[in-house]
Formats: C-alpha cells, structure tokens, sequence
C-alpha cells in the first residue's frame, strides 16, 4: 500500500470529501488529489502531518498512525 492510497482509504472512511479535507487542513484540493494518486509526495511539518493524522481519525500510537508516518 502507499501512503496516497492509504490516506485516501482513511480519508474516504472519517466520511470526508476531498474539497471539505483540504478546507478543514488549509491544502489546495489539486495538489492534494495528486498526492492521494502518488504523483507528488506529502510535505509538511511533522506538526502538520499530525493535524492531518488526527483528521483522518488515526490514534496516536496505533499501528495506523504508524503506518501513516512510516509510509
């Protein structure tokens, strides 16, 4: 699994549309439907990347928010 198709999974499952993702994260919905197809990589702070974790419903310390950050 990579982490686009992961995060699109996790994403799809907290019932969260592309556009209300990105609005509720502040990233543009272009960029980031590219990074869900694996065309450009996710960047960020790891602060970021944990807002992101979070919105998604993943535990801290659970093996999702591990793989999360592992892929």
């Amino acid at each position: 699994m990579t982490f686009g198709e992961f995060v699109r999974d996790k994403r799809l499952k907290a019932e969260l549309s592309l556009r209300e993702f990105c609005r509720q994260t502040e990233l543009d919905p272009s960029n980031w439907s590219k990074v869900e197809r694996d065309l450009l990589p996710a960047l960020g702070t790891r602060e970021s990347l944990e807002n992101i974790a979070k919105l998604l419903k993943l535990k801290k310390g659970s093996s999702d928010w591990a793989m999360f950050f592992d892929l």
